[in-house]
């Protein structure tokens, strides 16, 4: 099984603007499942972006961020 945040390259080019993102489970059996509001999401630079629970991420001012995303034991940015 592996997880995947989508989409896979983001890029905000101004202050104010937003990126929704999904956490996409693929499990064994070939399920694949959003599992956004079960995952645990942070940006790595809290300045520059903020992230919602729901998976929508702000930018607060320009800057490079990556989007972690925590889902049972997998860790993906």
């Amino acid at each position: 099984s592996k997880v995947e945040i989508l989409p896979g390259a983001r890029q905000l080019y101004l202050p104010g603007a937003n990126q929704q993102v999904a956490v996409m489970a693929h499990f064994s059996n070939g399920d694949v499942r959003d599992v956004t509001h079960l995952a645990k999401l942070s940006v790595s630079d809290e300045d520059a972006a903020e992230i919602s629970r729901e998976g929508l991420v702000k930018a607060n001012r320009f800057g490079e961020i990556a989007v972690i995303a925590r889902y049972q034991e997998h860790l993906v940015s």
